[in-house]
């Protein structure tokens, strides 16, 4: 069976626009990295209802529903009671949580506030996730075949959960799943469209689910193999590594550059590098920096800039030299 998850940020600041849903971005990528296919994102706005309303949809489709945000001291903060009514539960209030909470505003010669105390109710049987970076302790539960776990939404504290209680439990979760493995080669020098047609065409035939994204300059083939078909896969990934190998900069996500970046670096002592940029108007030579400069390489940059309008041509070039970099 194939571990699901479907993502769910709770705040207006997120439905509206107001701030970007990097949480959802992270917390993906580690649910992915641990073998839980991630099927679907939601953001939501601090409405009841709405989140009534994301959780039937998402728990209807996932085995695994993450909630973000909405742990909070303030009337706006109210996840913890929409989850547990959802759920068909009561809840308690945690001694030890707001004990924490104390312990943490006394280290700041304050008082907590009597607001504070709302992120100590927790659903009755639900597993509290402590938070060793903020007062808002997350939660999880089972609740109509789906396992639902509940998270605050300051990145910071977010991310120590995870770390803290979630990993490992995840990785663990995801080995015994059958999440499909992906193999993605980075292509350089072919438009996207003639891409498509050359794979496809080699891949005619097998039943292995392919998908491409164009990530100027380079644009990513992407094939899903089904645990337990690498054997039957095999040969149509033969032929594809064949076909690709001369536009192939990359594969699996490895860094396009690591082969220059260890060339370079091996003949740092008696290189210098000159760029004749015509084109990028300094974004090549930016970018080149970015490479040479941790290396300790040696740069100079000779650019042709040309400007037309309707009356008049000109040319010219000028010399610039990007010093070594130093710390």
């Amino acid at each position: 069976m194939t571990q699901t998850a479907a993502i769910i940020a709770i705040g207006t600041e997120v439905s509206s626009g107001e701030i970007m849903n990097s949480n959802a971005s992270w917390l993906a990528a580690r649910l992915d990295s641990c073998g839980i296919d991630v099927i679907l994102h939601l953001a939501v706005a601090d409405d009841r209802q709405s989140i009534l309303d994301a959780l039937d949809f998402a728990s209807a489709r996932a085995t695994h529903v993450l909630t973000i945000g909405g742990l909070g001291p303030t009337t706006d903060d109210f996840t913890r009671d929409v989850i547990t009514a959802w759920a068909g539960l009561t809840t308690s209030f945690d001694e030890p949580s707001w004990k924490r909470i104390e312990d943490r505003f006394q280290k700041f010669g304050r008082t907590a506030p009597q607001s504070n105390r709302q992120q100590c109710f927790f659903p009755e049987g639900s597993r509290i996730l402590l938070n060793s970076e903020g007062s808002a302790n997350g939660f999880s539960l089972r609740a109509r075949n789906t396992r639902v776990t509940v998270l605050p939404g300051p990145p910071r504290e977010l991310q120590a959960i995870w770390k803290d209680h979630l990993d490992e439990e995840f990785h663990n979760l995801g080995a015994t799943g059958t999440k499909p493995r992906l193999l993605t080669w980075a292509c350089l020098g072919v438009p996207e469209s003639t891409l498509a047609e050359q794979v496809e065409s080699i891949m005619a035939g097998s039943d292995l689910q392919l998908g491409y994204r164009a990530s100027a300059p380079m644009v990513h083939v992407k094939v899903w193999i089904p645990k337990g078909e690498e054997e039957k896969s095999a040969p149509f990934i033969d032929k594809l590594n064949k076909a690709l190998e001369p536009v192939c900069v990359a594969r699996d996500g490895a860094d396009p550059l690591a082969s220059l970046k260890a060339t370079l670096s091996a003949q740092r002592d008696s290189l210098h590098v000159t760029l004749d940029d015509s084109v990028t108007g300094g974004l090549l030579a930016s970018r080149l920096a970015d490479l040479l400069r941790p290396l300790d390489i040696p740069f100079s940059l000779t650019s042709s800039h040309r400007h037309s309008d309707a009356t008049r041509h000109s040319e010219r070039s000028e010399e610039s030299s990007l010093p070594r970099h130093s710390e």
